[in-house]
């Protein structure tokens, strides 16, 4: 039965990152491993699943790189890093008809008045 459902699981994928720490019984999500973000993303580059899914979202909210590596021409390591990641997920989605990508905006921090 598994079999059979497996390709319904992966026809739509959504992927979020979150700005802030989140907790699951007292401790950060993805303890003692790697952001679950993250893990999701090398799951789909380094595994067969990637060639099943249909429509693929990637939300959330990332901090700034700092401006000033731009400037001198240098960008990030870790911005590299997920370019890559990205591609080789997206590069095993034969399938894909459909990708969005989409950020939340900054909470603007209200002062007191």
């Amino acid at each position: 039965m598994y079999y059979m459902t497996l390709p319904q699981l992966y026809e739509r994928v959504t992927l979020r990152s979150y700005a802030e720490l989140r907790y699951i019984d007292g401790r950060p999500e993805g303890f003692g491993s790697g952001s679950p973000f993250i893990m999701a993303i090398s799951g789909l580059a380094t595994s067969n699943s990637a060639a099943l899914v249909q429509d693929f979202r990637v939300t959330g909210s990332w901090p700034e790189p700092r401006m000033e590596e731009y400037l001198k021409g240098k960008v990030p390591d870790t911005t590299m890093l997920l370019g890559v990641a990205f591609r080789a997920a997206i590069d095993k989605m034969t399938k894909m008809k459909s990708f969005r990508y989409y950020t939340y905006p900054k909470a603007r921090k209200e002062s007191a008045s």
